[in-house]
């Protein structure tokens, strides 16, 4: 049993919610727009971000909303524009050096470190069988050619094809999938287990269990538990010396959840796939990976699609209002941990909170003030 589980997956709410964030913004766009004539005689408390070409008062009027509590309990806002850190709020009895669970950030992070592997040659092709991995698990339940045919690929873009309930019910649900598998005596026997009723690569589902079969997958081809792996290959070069990242056994990190980061070391691993996977001339992620990951390679559902780990806004927002653009990508973790890279307006934001299940709470930050807190594209 995996005592260090926790909720970890991310979807969003109902159209009731949907409606009530794009009134709200409209309502708060108006607001700012009709303000807009008093901002250049405001001394803002953000002179850095306005050097950057970003919106003072905006930001002032958004750490305000946050400490009325408008967005639930945020408890961190970091935000990098044009490479440089711009923002950076704690609220909720949050500080600067309080490192955050990231819950289902960590599967992006974990997308990362199999960029750099597949680099440096230790996985072979993404289109490796994944039973390959696990030859010591001689007796699976419900084999059938469609098990024998998920591949790395599918891990990683969650269309294994595994029967799995995580987002059609709440995480306070026992029934939840989630929530059994956690339960379980040996978590990897019990995906292996589970029925394949989709053939692989034709439909994504949300499934954490993949993700701990790829973290196992990683240190059997590194060597290294994830945790290690992203020691030396990723965070030494971003300068993150404090983390935590809880494990499955003494070797395995966890795949789905378990790492903890300050917002400043989220966001830096925000820059860094802004910035194409480069830092300071150094490839630090393969440019390509970057790339592929973070697509829009399959629908989720009508709001979001799913590249290799990232989640993506699809044109269904574009229509719906609420964004301008579907370019925004991110990683999403259980209570809001939202880690948005928006390459269009050179933008990072990275966002902490303790929302539970109600995420809406922490994206309407993204919609009452993305397209108001940038002034100089």
């Amino acid at each position: 049993m995996n005592t260090n589980a926790s909720n970890s997956g991310y979807q969003l709410q109902g159209n009731s919610t949907l409606i009530r964030i794009i009134f709200s913004g409209l309502i708060l766009a108006t607001f700012i727009s009709s303000c807009t004539d008093s901002f250049d005689d405001h001394q803002s408390n953000y002179p850095l971000a306005e050097e950057q070409g970003l919106n003072g008062k905006a930001l002032e009027w958004l750490v305000d909303d946050i400490d009325a509590g408008t967005y639930g309990r945020i408890k961190s806002l970091v935000i990098m524009r044009n490479n440089q850190l711009v923002l950076e709020e704690y609220f909720n009895g949050s500080h600067q050096s309080h490192q955050r669970a990231m819950y289902s950030v960590t599967k992006s992070v974990l997308s990362a470190l199999f960029g750099i592997a597949l680099a440096q040659g230790h996985i072979e092709s993404l289109d490796e069988p994944m039973l390959n991995y696990f030859q010591e698990y001689t007796d699976i339940q419900h084999m059938n050619a469609w098990k024998e045919q998920i591949t790395i690929r599918h891990l990683l873009g969650m269309s294994a094809g595994f029967q799995w309930n995580e987002l059609d019910l709440p995480y306070s649900d026992n029934k939840n999938v989630f929530n059994l598998w956690n339960q379980a005596e040996d978590e990897i026997q019990f995906v292996l287990d589970r029925p394949v009723v989709v053939q692989p690569g034709t439909q994504t589902n949300y499934n954490t269990g993949l993700s701990q079969l790829l973290s196992i997958i990683l240190t059997k081809s590194t060597g290294h538990s994830a945790s290690d792996f992203a020691a030396e290959n990723l965070f030494n070069h971003l300068g993150i010396m404090e983390w935590s990242w809880s494990a499955m056994n003494e070797s395995v990190s966890d795949g789905g959840f378990g790492l903890r980061l300050t917002a400043v070391d989220m966001a830096k691993f925000g820059q860094l796939f802004l910035d194409q996977g480069s830092l300071d001339s150094l490839q630090v992620i393969p440019e390509e990976w970057v790339t592929i990951s973070t697509d829009s390679l399959s629908a989720m559902n009508i709001w979001t699609n799913y590249g290799y780990h990232w989640w993506r806004y699809s044109n269904r927002m574009v229509d719906a209002g609420l964004l301008s653009r579907a370019d925004i990508y991110y990683g999403a973790g259980y209570g809001g941990q939202i880690l948005w890279i928006d390459p269009y307006y050179d933008l990072v934001m990275a966002v902490t909170s303790n929302n539970g299940d109600d995420y809406s709470q922490t994206e309407a930050i993204l919609w009452d003030y993305l397209s108001t807190i940038v002034v100089d594209k």
